[in-house]
């Protein structure tokens, strides 16, 4: 009888680490599709001209947002270099934001807006969303702009019938 709790015990963690092990598998698959896409991206605009870009602001704080609300803001980018500036991709860390991005290059003194809408529904709680523009400025070839703010929680309301 003294073995069966031992026997038990490496049972359990034998089962227990069965799931981390094809956690680990996946994630190691995941990232490592995600570093080749990003890789891939940046080895296209490493051959472009670069040149340099001011945004209106890096962090949209956006206080707070009703649960089920919809956020429709932008970014503001100049081109204040002397090469044409190139948005490659833009890319979100949440599935709750949508983007639009100017496709043409923009021409040294040019500005363009970089469109989002962020919803909020599933969303409740401390949120920072962040929107990862690739493109050929300097010095990294990658902006990284942040939403930022709380989204409320709807209350719950009881129908009460006589």
């Amino acid at each position: 009888m003294k073995n069966t709790p031992y026997k038990l015990c490496v049972l359990t963690q034998t089962m227990c680490f069965k799931p981390y092990l094809l956690s680990c598998v996946f994630g190691a698959l995941f990232v490592a599709n995600m570093s080749a896409q990003n890789a891939t991206a940046q080895d296209s605009l490493a051959t472009m001209p670069r040149t340099t870009v001011t945004w209106s602001r890096d962090t949209l704080f956006f206080g707070e947002l009703e649960e089920g609300s919809y956020l429709l803001d932008s970014f503001v980018v100049r081109n204040t270099g002397v090469n044409p500036y190139h948005i490659k991709e833009v890319r979100t860390t949440c599935d709750c934001t949508i983007i639009k991005y100017p496709k043409a290059p923009l021409q040294p003194g040019e500005t363009a807006a970089v469109r989002f809408e962020f919803d909020s529904r599933r969303k409740a709680g401390y949120t920072q969303a962040a929107l990862i523009v690739y493109d050929n400025s300097t010095p990294n070839l990658r902006k990284i702009l942040y939403l930022d703010g709380t989204v409320v929680p709807r209350k719950n309301v009881k129908i009460l019938r006589y």
